[in-house]
């Protein structure tokens, strides 16, 4: 997160720069004079420890939710913490380890925490032969669509997540990968080939990992504001390929963004008929800090089923790097992978 954060920054002064919940400082609040160099702290680029290239960051997230005809919870339901390494500047090291669920106290007062986990998230080594060729191995994200890469709460517009980005496929890869960036005469062209070919290290109770999985992405940004990408993945499970195709965009233009993406599946062991859906998110800046956020979403799937998500819900920046959410999702039919009701938030970047 913090190096998508820092890739984001190179940008600032461009006026196509998609907009974002929290915004990264550029100047540190907090410096310490040590023996390894100046241990300073930036708020949304984490505590860089003096001269090591080690930097310490996280998140957090705290959710209000009720479902119609439900309890309300209040949940710690995410605890983040990052840790880069660049002892060289063509090396980097990643980890991402993932505190889930911590408690949850509903509107009786019972306080819980049955799904608590921990889990590490990414962890993953970078090596850099160019801006064209780079090398990742470990635990990465699967880099399918745009909402799986960048999904910390602090980073996304909603406190519920789309359906066609969490339940399509696996939500990371431990593998390998090459991905990197290519300059023609107008935009940036970005490419990523990977594949897994390892169980995580440990388990995560979220996803039943693929036992083999190949995919790839390719995504266009224009110099204007518009951006394009398309996605593939195939994964087989007890010896059934199953494959997924993807296309997304985002278009920004301050005060209005609109992303969106759309998915098929299909393949041996999808109940005889494909999987597809998308959605659509619109945000709308009526200030520096505050945006308003609406989005469509439709799955289809065999059965038949059919499902339609209306989201309505407003962002509030309280801080450059705390952000408020809140929002309202409305069902066409009752779906417990999509029940309708309230969610609010409060995310920070560290």
């Amino acid at each position: 997160m913090l190096v998508v954060l820092a890739a984001t920054a190179r940008f600032a002064a461009a006026s196509n720069v998609p907009m974002a919940p929290v915004e990264a400082s550029e100047t540190p609040i907090a410096s310490w004079a040590t023996p390894i160099g100046d241990v300073r702290y930036t708020p949304g680029r984490g505590l860089g420890v003096g001269d090591t290239g080690l930097t310490l960051g996280g998140d957090l997230n705290v959710t209000l939710f009720r479902d119609e005809g439900e309890k309300a919870h209040l949940n710690l339901d995410d605890v983040s913490l990052f840790v880069i390494w660049e002892p060289i500047a063509r090396l980097r090291f990643f980890s991402e380890l993932e505190y889930e669920n911590v408690f949850d106290i509903d509107s009786k007062g019972h306080v819980d925490s049955p799904d608590e986990s921990a889990t590490v998230e990414r962890l993953y080594l970078d090596g850099s032969v160019s801006d064209a060729v780079n090398v990742r191995t470990g635990i990465f994200l699967t880099p399918v669509g745009r909402w799986n890469t960048i999904h910390a709460a602090p980073l996304v517009w909603t406190t519920s997540r789309p359906l066609v980005t969490e339940r399509a496929f696996d939500p990371s890869v431990t593998g390998a990968m090459v991905f990197g960036s290519l300059f023609p005469t107008a935009g940036t062209v970005t490419y990523s080939v990977y594949d897994q070919f390892a169980k995580p290290i440990e388990g995560n109770p979220d996803f039943d990992p693929a036992d083999h999985s190949v995919g790839g992405r390719l995504q266009y940004d224009a110099d204007g504001d518009w951006s394009v990408g398309s996605s593939y993945l195939a994964a087989r499970r007890g010896g059934e390929w199953r494959h997924l195709g993807g296309l997304d965009f985002l278009w920004s233009r301050r005060p209005l963004e609109i992303m969106g993406e759309a998915i098929v599946l299909g393949g041996e062991g999808t109940g005889g008929g494909a999987t597809w859906g998308f959605y659509v998110q619109p945000v709308l800046a009526v200030s520096p800090r505050v945006a308003l956020v609406a989005r469509y979403e439709h799955v289809d799937a065999p059965g038949p089923f059919q499902l339609n998500i209306m989201t309505m819900g407003v962002a509030v920046r309280l801080l450059s790097t705390v952000v408020l959410k809140s929002e309202y999702q409305v069902v066409d039919r009752h779906a417990r992978v999509a029940p309708a009701g309230f969610r609010a938030s409060v995310a920070v970047l560290f």
